[in-house]
This record gives C-alpha cells, sequence and structure tokens, in this order.
C-alpha cells in the first residue's frame, strides 16, 4: 500500500511539474533545474501533507466508531463495506 501511495503521488506530481514547468514558467528545457526542483518539491510536499491530513481524519473517525465497525464485521461486511460510513462523514462533524 506504501509503494502504491508513493508512486501515485510522485508520478503525478512529475506530470504536474512537467506541464506546469513547460506552459506556464515557458521553461526552454522543462527540466531546468533551478524550475522544475522547486516545482516538484512543492507539489510533493502539499500532497503528502494533504494526505496526511486525511489519514488522521479516517482514523479519528474509526477510533471513534469503531464498534460500529466491528459489528459489521462480525455480521459479514467486507473491510470496505463497513469503513464506508466512517469514510464519507463530514469536516464538521469531527470539530
Amino acid at each position: 500500500m506504501f509503494f502504491s501511495t508513493l508512486l501515485s503521488i510522485v508520478m503525478s506530481c512529475f506530470f504536474a511539474s512537467v506541464i506546469g514547468t513547460s506552459f506556464a514558467m515557458n521553461a526552454d528545457p522543462f527540466y531546468e533545474a533551478r524550475l522544475f526542483i522547486p516545482t516538484f518539491g512543492m507539489l510533493v510536499g502539499n500532497s503528502m501533507s494533504g494526505l496526511a491530513i486525511g489519514t488522521n481524519c479516517v482514523l479519528n473517525q474509526l477510533s471513534v466508531h469503531g464498534d460500529e465497525v466491528e459489528v459489521q464485521l462480525s455480521m459479514g461486511a467486507t473491510r470496505f463495506e463497513a469503513g464506508k460510513k466512517e469514510t464519507k462523514t463530514k469536516k464538521t462533524e469531527t470539530d
């Protein structure tokens, strides 16, 4: 799971950096280090921050409603069906 998440973040940020440096910044070779590396770093950093915040929110909801998830699992629900309600909560419910 870690490898697939890391790969998806790196690949999406790479393509966004290529498009950004090529078209928005008009860099002649898109891989010019003084433009490409900072752009790529900012995108990866923001993606990791967003992933950490989202994971924290989901884990908090699962810790609060863990008993409900366990009941659904014991009744034969898959792990995706059991956690579906907790992953779709609104941001205002966690505050």
